[in-house]
């Protein structure tokens, strides 16, 4: 189980940024991780460049910087991607199991908490014994609100997580609460997961789509560029120079059309309002 601090992708970060992330719920960022994470496009990239520059060199250029985007723009994005999953999902193990908790007849907030704790895995259990520390060490209820306040503002995102810690929050200080509101936050918490979760299939699927679309392509171009014969497109475009500025328009092209989806494919927060 980690135990680091929460890194911030506001700055690119660097490979070892990109560790201490995916180590925060457990997992670890390997080279077999990033070369299957690139493969793909890379090959892809590889294809086009073959096809129409018929030059090894500019092939393995075009390879090269595809690898390079795959590291400095796709990887973060995935990285990000895999810790909000992870998160969300351990809070949402928190929602259940402490509207279990308080389900139980003369149930007590911080006996609850202290009970679910070490149920949860990761960053997110980390911030749990920080605030069962600060909890189990004070009765001002102005320490309360500011320990149940930082956890709060550190998941911002997820409206319902917020929400469900006000009301846990009164349930601690005043020993009052009201069961159906636990129950309420918590469904729509788990409903939000749910969307959430098919938001992402589709994405996935919308992806794969991509991914075909451009074999196919590619395919077409090979077909279109031998039609009059391999010698005269090789002799009259792929070493020409007007092939290969029309060549770096389209390769140019394509790289535009994919960062701008990759952009809208990592966009996937549902948590807010």
């Amino acid at each position: 189980m980690a135990r680091k601090k929460k890194k911030s992708l506001k700055k690119h970060p660097n490979l070892e940024q990109l560790q201490a992330m995916e180590s925060l719920y457990g997992s670890t960022l390997t080279v077999g991780r990033l070369v299957q994470q690139g493969f793909v496009y890379v090959f892809i990239v590889s294809l086009f460049s073959i096809i129409l520059y018929m030059n090894v060199w500019i092939t393995v250029a075009y390879a090269l910087l595809t690898a390079f985007y795959v590291y400095w723009v796709i990887t973060p994005y995935e990285v990000r991607q895999r810790y909000e999953e992870r998160s969300m999902a351990q809070r949402n193990r928190f929602l259940n199991l402490v509207t279990q908790g308080m389900a139980n007849k003369n149930a007590l907030a911080l006996n609850v908490l202290r009970t679910v704790v070490p149920k949860v895995d990761g960053e997110f259990h980390d911030d749990l014994e920080t605030l069962l520390a600060i909890l189990s060490s004070t009765n001002e209820p102005s320490d309360i609100h500011q320990a149940f306040l930082n956890i709060s503002s550190k998941y911002h995102d997820d409206f319902y997580f917020g929400l469900f810690m006000e009301h846990f929050e009164t349930a601690i200080l005043e020993n009052i609460y009201n069961m159906e509101t636990f129950r309420v936050f918590k469904t729509s918490h788990d409903a939000i997961m749910l969307k959430q979760t098919d938001f992402k299939r589709q994405k996935r699927l919308a992806r794969r789509n991509v991914l075909i679309i451009l074999l196919m392509l590619i395919i077409a171009t090979g077909i279109l560029c031998f039609v009059n014969g391999f010698k005269k497109y090789v002799d009259w475009f792929a070493h020409a120079l007007v092939g290969h500025i029309s060549s770096t328009l389209f390769m140019l092209l394509v790289f535009i059309i994919m960062h701008k989806f990759f952009k809208l494919f990592y966009d996937d927060v549902v948590t807010s309002l």
